[in-house]
């Protein structure tokens, strides 16, 4: 992914609150959304890694329903950090 479709995702995707965490080199964005009807709340994650090739990226979404934002966000971010450990990225 280059760094303008980044910019473009972040853009799009990341536009509410936001939560960042750098994590063994990676670099964590975790967006709350809101449900319809006040049903609660998911979110959303991407993880970057950057490099001297530029940038790579991985989308991650979160399962689940969240009764705050920051619930949502937290949980979105262990996730990341799970992911991580695990070794299932780019």
């Amino acid at each position: 992914m280059n760094s303008s479709m980044l910019r473009g995702w972040k853009a799009k995707v990341f536009g509410g609150k936001v939560k960042r965490e750098t994590y063994k080199g990676f670099v964590i964005d975790a967006r709350r959304v809101e449900l319809q009807n006040n049903l609660g709340w998911s979110a959303v994650l991407l993880i970057e890694k950057h490099d001297k090739g530029g940038v790579a990226a991985k989308e991650v979404l979160v399962k689940g329903v969240f009764e705050t934002e920051n619930e949502a966000i937290e949980f979105s971010l262990a996730q990341g950090r799970k992911v991580i450990d695990a070794g299932f990225l780019i």
